[in-house]
């Protein structure tokens, strides 16, 4: 009998683990399947340890210890059911939700041609639905898709799809009231988008804090035009996992002085965001 044996670490300590075992049936040659302990990537290179042990009448023979490492570089499937359609002052995109154990994100990649040069916009989202309001009537905008994993691995970009807001009304781009909209997508990793609405040209501040109400980032802090805004906050320095932004609380703008603070938790973080009223 043939007994293959993979070094593995059992409870902090390196040990000999069988894996698989075969009986011995006269042939010169022998191929088994052994999965290693993770993939290598460009980030982290996990080398396995392998044996064989023959067990025989005269007793057990070793063979001399091999190493190896695999690599996912195994691309995701394009993704699929891509569908676009021109609102009254946005365009909807919305496709397939990706049904992969692996699967990681969406990478949308925006292209389009406004005030004679050629302009892209790249998103990453995990939700299957996308509302763009950072657009101009009478411009045609192209959209095309792809997916990656969690080892890096991107597919190929579906067929790009386009649309074009022929009109506008000027006034449906003001929104009446101030909003603060929940973050998309939610839960995230490691991006996000957080949208909210002026009514009127204020000086926006938008600020990440952690618990011990220490400051970690500043996403916006400058004046600007009234109209339907939103930016984007990337945690990959922030934190290393998934997690999950939730309301706290909303005041209208009529329950504030001339400072208003909004807070959102977020596992380990917070986010205030102030407009000051003129």
């Amino acid at each position: 009998m043939y007994t293959v044996f993979r070094r593995d670490i059992v409870d902090t300590t390196a040990q000999w683990v069988v894996v698989l075992s075969g009986g011995a049936t006269g042939d010169t040659q022998y191929t088994y399947e052994i999965p290693t302990l993770m993939d290598s990537t460009a980030d982290h290179e996990c080398i396995t340890s392998f044996k064989v042990v023959a067990s025989m009448n005269e007793g057990s023979f070793h063979s001399q210890v091999e190493t190896g490492y695999s690599i996912d570089n195994i691309a995701p499937e394009v993704p699929t059911g891509m569908e676009v359609l021109a609102m009254d002052n946005s365009i909807f995109l919305s496709w397939d939700i990706s049904e992969a154990e692996d699967f990681q994100y969406f990478q949308l990649e925006r292209s389009s041609i406004a005030a004679g040069s050629d302009t892209v916009v790249i998103v990453e989202l995990i939700e299957n639905i996308y509302e763009d309001f950072n657009i101009h009537p009478g411009s045609e905008y192209s959209y095309k898709l792809a997916a990656y994993d969690y080892a890096g691995n991107r597919s190929e970009f579906t067929e790009s799809v386009s649309a074009i807001l022929l009109s506008i009304d000027p006034l449906s781009l003001i929104p009446e009231v101030f909003a603060l909209h929940q973050n998309y997508p939610n839960p995230f990793n490691p991006t996000t988008s957080i949208s909210y609405n002026l009514p009127a040209n204020e000086f926006v501040s938008i600020n990440v804090f952690d618990l011990m109400v220490r400051e970690v980032k500043t996403l916006v802090n400058k004046n600007q035009v009234a109209g339907f805004r939103s930016v984007q906050w990337n945690a990959t320095n922030n934190l290393g996992n998934l997690y999950q932004l939730e309301c706290i609380s909303i005041q209208s703008k009529q329950e504030s002085l001339d400072r208003q603070g909004r807070w959102y938790c977020l596992s380990s973080f917070y986010f205030k965001i102030i407009i000051t009223f003129n």
